[in-house]
């Protein structure tokens, strides 16, 4: 629909999107456990050491893939909704007003695009069709599970706010861990970190490791390779690379992310479906006003 070299153009675009991702997530939790727990190791190492699951992660298949996430959904899901009922005690309900008397308007369109920036990857999910039958089932599965998770974010985001104060809350970069840390609570609730650690990693292995299937998907298209496996180690190996170099440039990886540019590129790979449907629209009107 978009032509030989504009279907290149957009599977060249969407392996430099996959790369950058996977290299943003690294260097984050690069820099979070060289922080909390390795802070004598070198980066370069444990960027080495995540990029080598990732890579496994991958190889093991996108069936594996998909079944590790459903499980994984769940108990997210499920410890996401025990967090907010635990730690609620402690919130300041009476600060709930202000959610909708101290709002700048000026703000909302740049926060909102910020915000689908990272949780407007529904796109990914043309890279299922060919594995999957989408019925209406199908499709109202993926809808409710959107919902809970748009939901589970906005009571997490509400609850710190309302725990920590929207000026606080809004400079703190991992604000699960750091509410886990603050409440009263002892025993398991107060030392979840861990379990919550080791979900964040487990899940943003999975992640990663999809994310790396729709990238080495598009370079086989792109490059007409059948095999894949070796791609993986390919991409995998640039990525790492990728990392290491936010790695030596700190302030680089601190600015990409609120820069107008990076917003912009991430739209446009978003919006991916939108323009191939606008093309396929107008190139059946067309073709009706021939006939």
């Amino acid at each position: 629909m978009a032509g030989k070299w504009g279907h290149r153009i957009f599977l060249g675009i969407l392996v430099l999107w996959s790369i950058y991702y996977v290299s943003l997530d690294i260097e984050q939790f690069t820099l979070f456990y060289e922080f909390l727990y390795m802070r004598d190791t070198p980066q370069w190492f444990i960027q080495l050491l995540i990029g080598v699951a990732i890579c496994l992660t991958a190889r093991w298949g996108f069936t594996t893939l998909v079944y590790i996430a459903d499980g994984l959904f769940i108990i997210i899901l499920v410890s996401i909704i025990f967090l907010i009922v635990m730690l609620s005690g402690d919130a300041e309900f009476q600060m709930m007003s202000a959610l909708f008397t101290h709002i700048d308007i000026r703000r909302v369109p740049y926060n909102v695009v910020n915000i689908l920036c990272w949780i407007g990857e529904w796109f990914v999910f043309l890279f299922m069709t060919p594995q999957f039958s989408f019925d209406k089932r199908m499709l109202r599965n993926l809808l409710l599970a959107n919902a809970l998770v748009i939901l589970a974010v906005l009571f997490t985001w509400m609850l710190v706010i309302l725990n920590f104060g929207p000026h606080y809350g809004s400079q703190l970069k991992y604000p699960i861990l750091q509410l886990i840390r603050s409440t009263s609570f002892t025993g398991l609730v107060g030392n979840a970190d861990p379990i919550f650690i080791g979900l964040w990693i487990t899940s943003m292995l999975v992640h990663d490791a999809f994310l790396v299937y729709v990238g080495v998907s598009c370079m086989g298209r792109l490059f007409k390779i059948e095999e894949h496996k070796p791609l993986i180690t390919l991409l995998m190996g640039t990525v790492t690379v990728t990392a290491f170099q936010y790695t030596r440039n700190p302030t680089i990886y601190q600015k990409v992310e609120s820069e107008p540019g990076f917003i912009v590129f991430w739209m446009i790979i978003n919006g991916i479906p939108v323009y191939y449907l606008l093309l396929s629209t107008i190139r059946s009107r067309l073709g009706s006003r021939k006939g």
